[in-house]
C-alpha cells in the first residue's frame, strides 16, 4: 500500500477525539449521531451522511425512517431518499445497495467502486436519473455488528459529482471508526430505532414521545440486560 494509502497517526486521533465527543453526548440520541454525521462528513471529505441503526440487514427502510442524516442537497432529494427507500424493490434495483445487503458479512465496509464497476455504476438508470440531477455521484456504505443493542449500526457517505471517487484508504478509515465506536454502541452511546424526533416542534416531540414511550423504556435498560444481547442476523 502506498504510504498516502494508509491510516496515519494523525486519522486515528481524529477518529479518537470524535468518538470521544460523542460519548459526551451519548445519552442523547439525536445530538450524539448529529455529532458523528458531521465528524464522518469532514471526515470523508462527503457531501451527505446518512448514519443510524437497522435492527437486521434487510430492514433498510426502517434505517431510512429513523437515521440522522446531513447535507442533502435539497429537501426534494430528501424527501425522494426517504420515500423511495419504503419501496424494497427500489433498494434491490439499486447496483451498490443491493449488493452491499446482501453481502453475509455482519460488519463490513466498501465503497462503490468495490460493489460496482465504473461502467456499470455510469450506466446505470438509478444513477443518472436520480443521483446526478441532484450533483450526487460517488459513495461509501458501512456498517458493524452490535450484538448487545441486537442491531447493525449503518453509516451511507456520498460525494458530489466533481470529486474523486472513494478509495480503500476511505474504507479503512470508516471501518476503523465503526470498530472504535462498536463497543460503545448500546452502552455508553444510546441507540434506539424509534424514528428520530430532531427537527420536530415541542408539541410534536410530546406526542411522539408519548406514543413510543415502551420502546423508550426498552432501549434505557442497563447494561448487560440479558433480552438485549441478540446476534446480528442477514434473515
Amino acid at each position: 500500500m502506498a504510504k498516502s494509502e494508509r491510516i496515519t497517526a494523525a486519522d486515528e486521533y481524529s477518529i479518537a477525539r470524535l468518538v470521544a465527543e460523542c460519548r459526551e453526548l451519548g445519552t442523547d440520541t439525536d445530538a450524539w449521531q448529529t455529532r458523528l454525521v458531521e465528524g464522518v462528513r469532514t471526515l470523508t471529505n462527503g457531501m451527505t451522511v446518512t448514519t443510524g441503526p437497522m435492527p437486521v440487514l434487510n430492514l433498510f427502510s426502517q434505517y431510512a425512517a429513523s437515521c440522522v442524516e446531513v447535507g442533502w442537497p435539497s429537501i426534494e432529494m430528501r424527501k425522494w431518499f426517504h420515500d423511495w427507500s419504503k419501496v424494497p424493490a427500489n433498494i434491490a434495483a439499486h447496483p451498490a445497495s443491493s449488493r452491499f445487503l446482501s453481502s453475509p458479512e455482519p460488519s463490513l465496509t466498501r465503497t462503490r467502486r468495490q460493489l460496482v464497476s465504473d461502467r456499470e455504476w455510469e450506466t446505470s438508470p438509478f444513477v443518472n436519473d436520480r443521483l446526478k440531477p441532484f450533483r450526487l455521484d460517488d459513495g461509501l456504505l458501512s456498517r458493524v455488528c452490535v450484538p448487545v443493542a441486537g442491531i447493525v449500526y449503518n453509516t451511507v457517505i456520498m460525494r458530489p459529482v466533481e470529486r474523486r471517487v472513494y478509495s480503500p484508504r476511505d474504507a479503512e478509515l470508516v471501518a476503523r471508526l465503526h470498530a472504535i465506536l462498536e463497543p460503545h454502541l448500546g452502552r455508553s452511546l444510546l441507540v434506539t430505532t424509534q424514528p428520530s424526533l430532531r427537527g420536530l416542534s415541542p408539541r410534536l416531540r410530546e406526542v411522539s414521545s408519548g406514543a413510543s414511550s415502551t420502546a423508550t423504556v426498552r432501549s434505557k435498560r442497563p447494561r448487560g440486560w440479558a433480552s438485549n444481547r441478540r446476534p446480528c442476523t442477514t434473515t
